[in-house]
């Protein structure tokens, strides 16, 4: 049976400056991602990693520089500028690829019955959700083992003070925790 999504070798860049003193910034580089039927995958990363960026490649809204992008699900995006015209909760019945920006992620249900791939800078609110979570850095996707997720989020908690703050878990990550979970 063919995987829900296939992303081979995907690359995308954006022109950053102005007319005659430009420069090309690369969002993406080289990623490759697959999802099974019925799985869910976060992908995680700081601000202006390319998570919003993959999740419009993989929706059809931007084209990719190179690479391929296969999918045999219907897709169903919920992107945070469309929160407002969307259902309270995504419904349980349904099927397909749904893609979630980082702020709608809250709104899926665990018992979502299609594939999923969710974006967030926080790891802690998503990896109840999830099966796996992939780190988005420096245009790259690492996979991260269960044990360096659980680690970023306990001490994401831990790290809460009395007003209900967190510390932030993609900078742990991208400073401290390797894609093995090894901490460096």
């Amino acid at each position: 049976m063919p995987p829900a999504l296939r992303i081979d070798n995907l690359w995308k860049s954006y022109s950053a400056g102005v007319r005659g003193c430009s420069v090309r910034v690369w969002a993406l580089r080289g990623c490759s991602l697959q999802i099974e039927l019925g799985e869910r995958v976060a992908i995680v990363g700081p601000a202006g990693a390319g998570k919003s960026t993959l999740l419009q490649c993989v929706a059809g809204n931007r084209r990719a520089d190179a690479g391929r992008i296969d999918v045999v699900l219907p897709i169903r995006c919920c992107f945070a500028a469309q929160v407002e015209h969307q259902a309270p909760m995504i419904a349980v019945a349904s099927s397909g690829l749904l893609l979630i920006d980082a702020a709608d992620a809250a709104r899926l249900s665990r018992e979502w019955q299609g594939s999923a791939l969710i974006t967030s800078r926080d790891v802690a609110s998503v990896h109840h959700l999830v099966h796996r979570v992939v780190l988005l850095r420096d245009g790259r996707l690492s996979p991260l083992t269960r044990i360096a997720v659980r680690r970023v989020a306990e001490r994401t908690f831990e790290g809460a003070g009395t007003t209900g703050q967190c510390r932030s878990p993609v900078a742990q990550l991208s400073s401290r925790a390797s894609p093995e979970g090894i901490t460096t």
